[in-house]
């Protein structure tokens, strides 16, 4: 990050607020509606150099777990109130730890290719059967008219032509070598999601050491899998606060983070939480602050040939995919449209009995109210899988492309 910014064109970060502001009062955008999202990649299973867990890692075909990365996308709006449920990119489809669990209904957007990168196909996937209707619902949600604007960087993987898409939402791109100065995500908002991401992991350590039928914490990170680092992920993300979003637009819409904690030093108390539990309900002596920070940092890493190279190799040694022609007796098979279909109907006749049967009309209502809420979850996946489904064959033709 510090050869990033030394690198970053200082004067062209400078002009971009002014730009942005012509922009957003030509289009009439609203902090709601105005949104950014950046990738980043995440060691899901990395611990700090000064702890046990990290000296007694093992390594096989000179892969290490600490080395393994999958990659999230990562974003939300200028006002806070929407964090967009993250994507994540592995490099399995169907790893181990995720056999007897429908994808669909992860917290995450589930997607796999083999190096785990977010591609332009994968971005574009994305960008039309995610980000546009996830916004959509949410501009219902607020009454407000369905438009947005996305700002994002000069990645590789973000197609120029994205804005051809959907005509209710523009993009418009920063300006070259300018990220690391003015991007919201990159003002330490996906630092701060890492920090808890890594809190999150230790108190799950704590709550598995600590509980009834306690474990070692040695065992606890032997049995720490991918699908632990999802719900992590998750509960992290969940834990960036309205404020935290906000505060990361303070360098291209200044009047967003007003009056608001430096982020940075919320960063730093996390850390210095995350140290305190590691010595006093983890055993790990020698760890202290600036380690935890250099942990937190090193997500940033890029991985060289040779470790990319031994990743493949153990790969293919290793049978992480679960393969079987027969499905798993524990695992149910997911809704079909027809099920949702069939549901509705059951629940539209049950709130008319409830209508005709209940003489306390306010009552019944209330009932059906909550009858509607209860139900809405099933609507929109309903919803949402009308509108993803003719676009999933094309990300399996993607898959098969990338093999």
């Amino acid at each position: 990050m510090l050869g990033e910014t030394a690198s970053a064109d200082h004067e062209a970060a400078a002009r971009y607020p002014e730009t942005l502001k012509r922009i957003v009062e030509k289009g009439g955008y609203t902090e709601q509606q105005i949104f950014n999202v950046d990738e980043t990649g995440l060691f899901w299973k990395r611990m700090p150099t000064r702890t046990y867990l990290s000296h007694n890692e093992t390594t096989q075909h000179g892969y290490t777990v600490s080395k393994d990365r999958l990659t999230l996308l990562l974003g939300g709006n200028a006002k806070g109130d929407f964090n967009v449920k993250p994507m994540l990119v592995y490099r399995s489809p169907n790893p181990r730890a995720l056999k007897g669990h429908s994808q669909q209904s992860l917290p995450v957007i589930w997607r796999a290719n083999k190096k785990a990168w977010i591609t332009k196909a994968l971005f574009e996937e994305w960008f039309s059967t995610c980000f546009c209707p996830a916004v959509e619902q949410y501009c219902k949600r607020k009454n407000i008219a369905y438009k947005a604007l996305l700002i994002l960087d000069n990645a590789p993987g973000h197609p120029i032509t994205l804005g051809q898409f959907n005509e209710s939402v523009k993009v418009t791109f920063l300006p070259p070598n300018t990220t690391s100065l003015i991007q919201p995500m990159d003002q330490a908002i996906i630092g701060t999601f890492k920090a808890y991401y890594l809190r999150e992991t230790f108190q799950q350590a704590i709550a598995k050491t600590t509980d009834d039928h306690p474990i070692s914490l040695v065992q606890f990170w032997k049995n720490y899998n991918i699908k632990n680092a999802i719900d992590n992920i998750a509960n992290a993300w969940q834990k960036v606060s309205e404020n935290n979003m906000r505060a990361g637009w303070k360098f291209i819409m200044p009047h967003c983070a007003n009056n608001l904690r430096d982020l940075p030093a919320q960063i730093q108390h996390v850390i210095e939480e995350i140290t305190d539990m590691g010595i006093n309900k983890l055993g790990m002596e020698d760890l202290d602050a600036e380690n935890v920070k250099e942990m937190i940092e090193s997500h940033s890493e890029e991985l060289i040939n040779e470790d990319l190279l031994n990743l493949d190799q153990h790969c293919a040694f290793v049978d992480e995919d679960d393969d079987d022609e027969q499905p798993s007796r524990n695992k149910k098979s997911d809704f079909s449209n027809k099920d949702f279909e069939e549901i509705f109907s059951m629940v539209e006749t049950l709130k008319q009995k409830v209508m005709d049967a209940d003489p306390n009309t306010d009552r019944s209502t209330r009932i059906r109210r909550e009858m509607d809420s209860i139900f809405l979850p099933y609507e929109q996946i309903y919803e949402q899988r009308k509108m993803v489904k003719p676009a999933q064959t094309t990300l399996m033709q993607f898959f098969d492309m990338d093999k």
